[in-house]
């Protein structure tokens, strides 16, 4: 049975997969974090770890690089790798 919060069904997945979000963003050890969570081993914990387009260009921001044009990726978000959401993963 899921627990009900605000009429919102939530699932033990969906607050890991907050809590990775959240300890990944401030800036949290990825050993910290996994112990935190209880990932045994990398592979599963980077499941968790979602990367968003925001992510991306926030990360292009920091590095002084446009958006659009990290790691070979064009104006219209393709790249070698493929769509912009596939860099890094």
């Amino acid at each position: 049975m899921r627990p009900r919060q605000g009429g919102v069904r939530l699932l033990v997945h969906d607050l890991r997969r907050s809590a990775v979000r959240t300890m990944e963003q401030r800036g949290v050890p990825r050993s910290v974090a996994m112990k935190i969570t209880g990932h045994r081993t990398e592979s599963v914990y980077r499941r968790y770890a979602i990367v968003s387009d925001a992510d991306l260009r926030d990360a292009a921001r920091k590095i002084g690089t446009l958006p659009g044009t990290l790691a070979g990726i064009s104006e219209n978000g393709v790249g070698q790798a493929g769509n912009i959401a596939d860099v890094g993963r």
